[in-house]
């Protein structure tokens, strides 16, 4: 048998039909890789890292930032937020000395009159922010420094409770730190991780409330006030029913020595629901006023004569559903010269305020607040007095620097 003898040409097309015929396998079997039992594979070089890296977890996305609710414009949102990495606060709360402290705490009767409580007429938000409060407890009952600044740890809040029902309408919490011995500032403490526990307001509508401010675990301070209902009967209302926040504002006016001078100031509002636009509610009324000032039933003094030393009406600037302090400094009669500490001896004296409201009933508004001076200064009010209060629940905390007076008509 003649052995077969390929030229070239033969042997070259028998080679690519064998690669054609491998190819076309590897496309249609399945790969499976078989590791050899005798040799290992060798990793790609790396770089060393510094540190070694952590394992890795699932990732949580991030909750969005909560929407605040309308308030008024240029008003600061509350301060204190939660640092978005701290801790939950620990479920057991942090209980005080209150034998740690030289008396009593409480809540600075300014801050509750004036803006730091602001109630939103439009939608029920209350807030509150800002606050001082006297004579916090200085120890735990562990005996331990009280951090009140402490972020996860808010050890002082305040219970909004609906009086009728004894209902609780919400709790809001706060941070706290010293400012000027002894008060310490308050501000909100809020996070956006857990606005059930921890919200920026709570939200009431008509009825009787208190606000029960407590240190850890006990209720050391009582704020009293009600929310009442007007309606708008226009259809076209951009907001149908407002509600307004009454209750100590319109009892309380307060004396204060500025470089001496003798200045008496009282609190006023409007609660109308004839507003022009929901996010504007805050909207300003303008009255006139005046302000006397007797001493045993004789005028001493007037806010405020003109170049003739005649009785001036001066402006009143209001707002729909804020109250707003307003008074001034007096001048002797006779003078444009303001009247001083000195130029008030002791005795018996009074107040007479007289605002012209179109608005109410009789077109006026006449309110009368009275006082004793004694040596130099006013005679504190028995709930102003820590000697005299009995109930540290309701005492009015004023300072040292205002002598606040109870209306007496």
């Amino acid at each position: 048998m003649k052995p077969i003898i390929l030229s070239t040409r033969h042997l070259w097309a028998t080679v690519l039909l064998f690669i054609v015929l491998d190819a076309t396998a590897q496309i249609n079997l399945p790969k499976v890789r078989i590791p050899a039992k005798d040799k290992k594979e060798t990793p790609p070089a790396q770089t060393p890292a510094a540190t070694p890296s952590p394992a890795t977890t699932p990732s949580t996305p991030s909750p969005a930032p909560p929407v605040p609710a309308v308030t008024k414009p240029g008003r600061p949102m509350p301060g204190g937020n939660a640092n978005a990495n701290a801790p939950a606060a620990p479920k057991e709360p942090v209980e005080l000395d209150f034998s740690s402290t030289p008396t009593t705490p409480a809540i600075a009767f300014y801050d509750l009159l004036d803006r730091y409580m602001e109630y939103n007429p439009t939608n029920g938000e209350l807030r509150i922010d800002g606050l001082h409060a006297s004579f916090l407890p200085q120890k735990t009952t562990k005996g331990t420094p009280a951090n009140y600044s402490e972020y996860n740890n808010p050890i002082l809040s305040v219970d909004v409770v609906e009086v009728t029902k004894n209902e609780l309408k919400g709790t809001l919490y706060f941070k706290a730190e010293l400012e000027i011995i002894p008060f310490y500032k308050m501000k909100l403490f809020n996070d956006a991780r857990n606005l059930d526990k921890y919200p920026y307001f709570v939200k009431i509508f008509e009825g009787q409330y208190e606000l029960r401010f407590k240190a850890g675990s006990k209720h050391f301070y009582t704020f009293p006030f009600s929310v009442s209902k007007k309606s708008n009967p226009d259809v076209y209302a951009p907001v149908k029913d407002m509600y307004f926040a009454n209750g100590l504002w319109s009892q309380w006016g307060y004396v204060e020595f500025l470089d001496e001078d003798f200045t008496f100031k009282t609190y006023h509002t409007t609660q109308d629901a004839k507003i022009k636009n929901q996010n504007g509610w805050n909207e300003t009324r303008n009255y006139e006023f005046t302000m006397k000032l007797y001493l045993n039933g004789k005028i001493v003094g007037y806010h405020e004569l003109n170049g003739d030393h005649q009785l001036e009406k001066q402006q009143l600037n209001t707002e729909v559903g804020h109250w707003i302090i307003n008074g001034g400094a007096f001048m002797r009669p006779g003078s444009t010269d303001l009247l001083t500490r000195k130029d008030l001896p002791d005795g018996s004296y009074h107040v007479d305020v007289e605002v012209i409201r179109p608005d109410l009933p009789g077109g006026k508004e006449i309110q009368q607040f009275s006082f004793v001076m004694k040596g130099g200064q006013p005679v504190s009010d028995p709930r102003a007095d820590r000697n005299l209060n009995k109930d540290p629940l309701t005492l009015v905390e004023q300072g040292t620097k205002l002598f606040y007076v109870k209306r007496s008509k």
